[in-house]
């Protein structure tokens, strides 16, 4: 009687043991997924950083362009009308 205490007692004490080492291995592989998961959240935050920047870059570039444009229209608008006068008035 007391031998199929023992016996079972330690299968039991097996079972838990085992069942401890990969509790403890796949606590090991969650925190090995989490860091990992950390690295990639990184990349991500530091090209959507990089995307963002882009954008501000090309909205400035876009507006420089959109500025020029506007100059050059406005000055040969005003050169035009500058020649329509002096037609008109006979100068």
């Amino acid at each position: 009687m007391n031998d199929e205490r023992y016996d079972t007692t330690n299968m039991r004490l097996r079972r838990l043991e085992t069942k401890t080492d990969e509790l403890k291995e796949d606590i090991n592989s969650i925190k090995d997924k989490q860091q990992s998961q950390e690295i990639v959240n990184l990349k991500m935050n530091y090209t959507l950083e990089q995307i963002d920047d882009e954008r501000k870059e090309r909205r400035n570039t876009f507006g420089k362009y959109k500025f020029g444009l506007y100059t050059a229209l406005l000055s040969l608008l005003g050169t035009f009308i500058w020649s329509l006068i002096r037609m008109i008035t006979g100068i």
